[in-house]
């Protein structure tokens, strides 16, 4: 089924059932009503899962914080030869965005929101989608192009369910920097 309810065709499967095989010792009792993935929640305000907006911010750019192939989170930033791969702190965006902010690639960037502001090198890809932008890993201060890090740029606000952390909930938006002095 479509999520507006009609049914149809999803890349030319039409109304059949995916079927994952699982190790015959993969747990498949799980503790809802019914003993199965449940998917629909009644007793939840939303009870099927629904695109809500960002819970605050009316920034242009939706900051999304993915992991670095060359350090876990904050970890492995003592390591040179990782630093050096990495080559700086960049803010990816779509080329689309960056145009139509006078943004070119390697230039320094700010992203900034309620919360602060943030020194990037901007590197411009197709791979982010429009109204995304994209900052890989957690550098520590010592190692910013500024005084901050993208952390500065997050909210300690916790998830409405599940009490999580919010990271995925952030809008910002960019300007052109100035090089650190």
């Amino acid at each position: 089924m479509r999520p507006d309810g009609s049914k149809g065709d999803f890349h030319g499967e039409k109304d059949q059932a995916v079927e994952i095989p699982l190790p015959s010792d993969a747990r498949t009792c799980f503790k809802t009503p019914s003993g199965k993935i449940e998917i629909l929640n009644p007793k939840e305000a939303y009870p099927l899962p629904c695109y809500l907006p960002p819970y605050e911010g009316s920034y242009p750019f939706r900051l999304m914080t993915g992991p670095s192939l060359y350090a876990l989170n904050s970890s492995f930033r003592e390591r040179d030869d990782l630093l050096k791969k990495e080559k700086a702190m960049f803010l990816q965006m779509n080329p689309v965005d960056a145009e139509a902010k006078g943004m070119r690639e390697s230039e320094p960037v700010i992203a900034f929101n309620q919360l602060g502001e943030v020194f990037f090198t901007l590197r411009v890809t197709s791979k982010v989608p429009s109204g995304v932008v994209v900052a890989e890993g957690v550098w520590w201060l010592n190692h910013c192009p500024g005084p901050r890090s993208v952390n500065a740029l997050t909210s300690q606000r916790l998830t409405d369910q599940g009490g999580g952390s919010t990271f995925y909930d952030n809008m910002v938006d960019v300007r052109p920097g100035k090089k650190k002095s």
